[in-house]
């Protein structure tokens, strides 16, 4: 076909059959083919200067490079296809495509950038007016993929409470004719309630996909096989784990150049393997896992990549300590026997969490804890100096002078106006009489640090007491905590708090109510 069109002349029915040659060799997972059909399709499009023409064959090159792992292509090809969308001055196509790209480079390791990305597209669809019937459905539908999006990103951030806030705004706006899309949004809801071990609730999200829609498409089946394995796996019901993640690999039926992406499948099918006592299996995924690190290096960053190798190590020692724990007990059963029966030496062992964050994450809770304890007054605790200051002396402030901004700042403190949103440079010389330049100064030259940082060191030290004090204020979400401390977003308090604590604010929490 593609030569009987290029001894015609007819360059559109070549552009035709180099996408279909596209499509036949990504359905292969034949990349190299793909490259060269996909440039030939370019090749005709350039020549072209319809831009429906040009949008169709970026999606396919877009899609195409995504599906086949080459995600540096795939966002290549979406920014042209967003540069096309503002020519057009298509919002909906545009935050689509955003939503799109921050999702690959979330999967990609760079979740800042999709969390990013992701509030970008939300934002403009949110600003879209809608008119008509029509038009609100196609925002809503938009708004659905802009709140997925987000909630990929903030669960690799392990992040479950946002996550799950948008997973419901996403529901929120679904009709019953999206169902098999909704599938998918209770996928994702089970992973979150997963991550915040609630099990049950994570059962009831994987019956609701099952009964909203009986789709039974690789992709389904590998989702839920995957979350049944990873709830019995919590459960310790280590048989009906193993029996899920083997249904999920024959039903997905992996490709080689998508094996990265079963890396933590691969891990959990060991670990559940290792609670049945079969450290043979174990050894065998865990070995899968280790032999997809090219892969997932290559669609990974190294941050991701350095964490993973580690947790190999730890993981593999544990197995090794295991199988001499089984060859010794097996040695004693052979050899240990003793009048009258067999002496059998009972192994305990506990399962070492391989999580290396996880560990670290509860010294630094201890940490922050032993802090609180020996801090005789709140700024002990957090007391950031920052390295560059806008002005280190107070040369030309007199002591008078000095002293009374020092006083009005502690009867601030005191009076805890730093939990106040308005909470300024300019609102608080303003109430002690004095001017931003002499705050300023004073701050700089007394605390170490700037403004900013001053009023966040106040923040984030109340935040800690009152949470290790206040079981009421500990069952408010993130973003109402966030509030009550005067940040602007739950995004903003959990950062600031990550900075100066190492840990997230709902770890934080978690380990409260676990000691409480």
């Amino acid at each position: 076909f593609i030569k009987k069109s290029i001894e015609d002349g007819d360059v559109q029915n070549q552009r035709a059959g180099y996408e279909v040659e596209a499509s036949i060799y990504q359905s292969l997972g034949d990349k190299r083919n793909f490259t060269k059909a996909i440039e030939k399709a370019l090749e005709t499009t350039l020549a072209s200067n319809d831009l429906a023409v040009q949008e169709r064959i970026y999606y396919r090159a877009a899609q195409g490079y995504y599906f086949l792992t080459d995600w540096a292509q795939s966002i290549n090809y979406y920014d042209k296809l967003r540069n096309i969308a503002i020519t057009k001055n298509d919002k909906f196509t545009e935050s689509s495509i955003l939503s799109t790209m921050a999702f690959i480079n979330t999967r990609a390791g760079d979740v800042e950038k999709g969390l990013l990305l992701n509030k970008e597209a939300l934002s403009k669809t949110k600003q879209i007016k809608t008119l008509t019937d029509s038009v609100t459905a196609i925002k809503n539908q938009t708004l659905v993929g802009n709140h997925y999006t987000l909630t990929s990103a903030y669960l690799t951030l392990e992040n479950p409470d946002s996550a799950l806030y948008h997973i419901d705004e996403a529901l929120k706006l679904t009709t019953i004719a999206d169902s098999c899309s909704i599938k998918y949004l209770y996928f994702m809801q089970a992973d979150g309630w997963i991550n915040k071990n609630d099990l049950r609730k994570a059962e009831q999200s994987l019956d609701n996909a099952e009964q909203i829609c009986t789709s039974t498409s690789k992709d389904a089946l590998l989702q839920k096989y995957a979350y049944r394995g990873e709830i019995a796996l919590n459960k310790k019901e280590y048989r009906v784990a193993v029996d899920n993640f083997l249904n999920a690999f024959r039903a997905f039926n992996v490709r080689e150049e998508q094996e990265g992406l079963m890396g933590d499948m691969y891990k959990l099918t060991a670990k559940a393997y290792k609670g049945l006592g079969k450290l043979d299996s174990a050894n065998i995924y865990l070995e899968k896992y280790i032999n997809t690190s090219n892969e997932l290096d290559r669609m990974k960053s190294d941050i991701y990549s350095v964490a993973k190798r580690q947790e190999v190590a730890s993981f593999k020692k544990e197995l090794k300590a295991l199988s001499e724990q089984k060859a010794q007990k097996e040695s004693l059963l052979l050899y240990g026997g003793i009048a009258g029966g067999i002496v059998i030496l009972l192994l305990v062992f506990g399962l070492v969490k391989s999580n290396k964050q996880h560990k670290e994450n509860e010294q630094k809770f201890e940490a922050l804890l032993a802090k609180v304890a020996v801090a005789k007054r709140p700024e002990e605790i957090i007391d950031t100096k920052d390295e560059v200051l806008e002005e280190q002396s107070t040369t030309d402030v007199n002591p008078e002078t000095t002293q009374q901004i020092l006083d009005g700042l502690k009867k601030l403190e005191d009076q805890n106006y730093f939990l106040h949103p308005a909470c300024s440079a300019h609102n608080v010389a303003k109430r002690i009489k004095t001017n931003t330049t002499y705050l300023s100064k004073v701050i700089n030259a007394e605390f170490g640090k700037n403004f900013s940082t001053y009023v966040n060191d106040l923040r984030i030290n109340y935040a800690i007491i009152r949470l290790k004090q206040d079981s009421k204020f500990r069952s408010y979400t993130i973003s109402s905590i966030a509030t009550e401390l005067g940040y602007k977003s739950a995004d903003s308090f959990t950062k600031y708090f990550k900075k100066d604590t190492g840990l997230l604010p709902s770890f934080y929490i978690k380990k409260l109510n676990e000691t409480a």
